[in-house]
């Protein structure tokens, strides 16, 4: 992802600062600042991109659940953008591929463990972002 696709996805999309995003991604905002004066993004860390790659899909299939880009940007400022991830993870918002890089990823390897349902983080449960996303049915193997 490169800080143009990041600042279309935050400013246009949400409504977001810099500094706002940096804050959800937990990167000191004048770090965030030096990553996104690249144009091609290089000082990303990959990690930071396969997380706003998994972020991007999830405010692009929003309109499929019924979420409101106010409620993606509200719980995304209380629990960070990791946080919407794992949610929305678990409803299936996002594509197994990016779950799959994303879980290569020492910062995110717990994303490897959501196979189920990952309950409300802290008061951020009561967000509607969070009661609106129901867990993905797990798989079930039939045999006879």
């Amino acid at each position: 992802m490169k800080p143009a696709d990041i600042k279309n996805l935050c400013e246009k999309d949400l409504g977001l600062t810099k500094a706002d995003l940096a804050k959800a991604l937990a990167i000191p905002t004048v770090t965030w600042y030096r990553y996104m004066k690249e144009p091609d993004g290089g000082k990303i860390p990959e990690e930071i991109k396969r997380l706003l790659n998994c972020f991007q899909e999830v405010v692009k299939n929003h309109k499929s659940t019924n979420l409101t880009t106010e409620e993606i940007r509200t719980a995304m400022m209380e629990t960070g953008v990791a946080g919407v991830v794992a949610r929305a993870a678990t409803a299936g918002l996002i594509s197994r591929p990016l779950l799959s890089l994303l879980a290569a990823s020492a910062p995110f390897s717990w994303v490897g463990a959501l196979g189920g349902a990952v309950t409300g983080i802290g008061v951020a449960a009561a967000l509607s972002f969070f009661q609106k996303l129901k867990p993905e049915p797990e798989p079930t193997n039939k045999t006879k």
